[in-house]
């Protein structure tokens, strides 16, 4: 996994261990090392709830970050928590993949002198905020980096490209039993964040309601949960088929959720490597999706 380390330590770090893509990943990677000979350090903040198991041969510690509003103070805290444990673990690398602590890890690794690695697990074309060019240029001074498409990659600039891999996401062995054998329903189904700016539950409530008439029988479901809830279940009751789209929150039983289902809709605007689309094939699940960047959907299916 990492050539020629002396040292085994690794030290992972990020908000918290939700449902989202970005999170299943960074886990799996760190599952993955603990259990084959790498001493494992994992950091998240204090009162975060994990969402997925975490290998009993990691070490936690907790991360104590007052809650700030200013993004740059926030900042200061989140490094500053990093180079204490930095000090007392010693780690050979940092990874981490998420946007506030990726950043704060960075800086950290170049105070404390330890490599960092870190990865892009979105669309970086889609950041336009004022604070995203020096985010970014604090990013790209990471001493590795993990993209999910070739489109990703291309954004950087030659330096980060040099020291960057791709590295699609996989389907993880608990994710797939095998090929749903239960009773299909007429059901298309969604699992993703209830976030209107990037998942685009609008634009498949208004195609549903397109399509109703014409096949009556098919009824929507909505997995998932997130900050645009009550303006998705608002847009439900305006739609006119409020008796056939249902929100049904989030669900441990990914399996089962597709399995039953005829068809897999994605409707994001950008994404990374969706990971409920990759889960829906693996399990025979017909898929239809937008072409959205960075080019995600298009490594996985070409019609």
């Amino acid at each position: 996994m990492f050539r020629g380390m002396n040292n085994k330590k690794l030290l992972f770090v990020a908000p918290a261990l939700g449902y989202g893509g970005a999170e299943k990943n960074f886990l799996g990677v760190a599952n993955f090392a603990a259990e084959n000979g790498y001493e494992v350090y994992l950091l998240t903040e204090e009162g975060s709830k994990d969402a997925r198991h975490v290998s009993e041969k990691i070490i936690r510690y907790s991360l104590k970050v007052s809650d700030k509003k200013n993004t740059i103070l926030r900042l200061m805290d989140c490094v500053a928590e990093v180079v204490r444990y930095i000090r007392r673990i010693k780690p050979a690398v940092i990874i981490s993949f998420i946007d506030l602590w990726r950043t704060a890890c960075v800086i950290a690794g170049k105070l404390a002198g330890v490599k960092c690695i870190v990865s892009e697990r979105a669309d970086p074309y889609s950041r336009h905020g004022r604070h995203d060019k020096v985010i970014f240029s604090i990013f790209s001074m990471a001493d590795g980096f993990v993209f999910q498409t070739e489109q990703a990659k291309a954004f950087f600039n030659a330096r980060v490209q040099k020291k960057g891999v791709v590295i699609p996401n996989p389907v993880f062995d608990e994710d797939v039993l095998s090929p749903y054998d239960g009773e299909k329903k007429d059901i298309i189904v969604s699992i993703a964040r209830l976030d209107l700016k990037q998942k685009r539950q609008d634009v498949l409530i208004k195609a549903f309601s397109m399509l109703a008439d014409a096949f009556p029988a098919y009824q929507l479901y909505l997995y998932g949960s997130g900050p645009d809830e009550e303006s998705i279940r608002k847009m439900i009751e305006d739609s006119g088929c409020s008796d056939r789209i249902r929100l049904c929150g989030v669900t441990n039983n990914v399996y089962q959720a597709l399995g039953e289902a005829k068809v897999m809709a994605l409707s994001s605007d950008y994404e990374g490597m969706p990971n409920a689309l990759m889960e829906a094939m693996a399990v025979g699940v017909p898929c239809i999706s937008t072409d959205c960047p960075c080019g995600g959907p298009l490594m996985l299916f070409h019609n």
